[in-house]
């Protein structure tokens, strides 16, 4: 989760930013469209965890102002 929160917050660092892109991208995961393209080369991409819009944005916030230590 650390490595997520920081290439999310180096590619969107205002919150809104971060939350709407990583909201968009885990509704529809997608190899083209990812900022961590050697997550997927190790890891595969993920599924599709069809979650409501607004709940993908509450997540996303959390991992926005939540320091992973």
């Amino acid at each position: 989760m650390r490595e997520v929160r920081k290439n999310y917050l180096l590619a969107y660092p205002k919150k809104s930013d971060f939350t709407q892109a990583m909201s968009k991208w885990v509704d529809n995961p997608n190899k083209n469209t990812s900022i961590m393209s050697q997550a997927i080369s190790k890891y595969e991409l993920m599924p599709n965890l069809y979650f409501q819009e607004e709940v993908l944005k509450e997540i996303s916030a959390y991992i926005y102002d939540t320091d992973f230590k």
